[in-house]
């Protein structure tokens, strides 16, 4: 891991994106003189009043094309609203839990400058509305 990270520990750090358009996905890009070791990504989506099966994905994806797609074992349905948080090395929370759902991240998921945070939501809605994407991480700093 030290090759990947440089300077020995980073600083802990989070980093809070904007509030999509009701029916849009939430993204967040990660600034380009940074590298992360990210430690979880929380969400909360609102479902609206269509009747749906919906299931949010986190997509991680590189400038490059390269993406990583974490999904998590739950289902959101008509009218509810559910927090969303990924975590390096959590449990993902089984179907039949209510409120809170959880996904699992890798441990030791290290990203750099660009990399794009983003929601894959299956059946979204157009009245569906997620709240702004927030990311905790270590960081350091990069030169140009």
């Amino acid at each position: 891991m030290e090759s990947n990270l440089p300077n020995g520990y980073g600083r802990l750090g989070s980093l809070v994106g904007s509030v999509p358009g009701a029916g849009n996905e939430a993204t967040l890009t990660q600034p380009v003189t940074t590298r992360w070791r990210v430690i979880g990504v929380h969400i909360q989506l609102a479902a609206d009043i269509n009747v749906a099966n919906r299931c949010v994905n986190l997509i991680v994806q590189r400038p490059s094309g390269v993406q990583l797609t974490f999904p998590v074992n739950a289902v959101i349905t008509a009218s509810q609203v559910r927090d969303i948080a990924w975590g390096a090395g959590v449990v993902a929370t089984p179907l039949a839990v209510a409120t809170a759902i959880t996904g699992t991240i890798p441990v030791d998921l290290v990203v750099n400058g660009q990399t794009t945070f983003t929601t894959r939501t299956d059946n979204i809605q157009a009245g569906d509305a997620f709240a702004a994407m927030g990311v905790v991480f270590e960081e350091w700093v990069e030169p140009l």
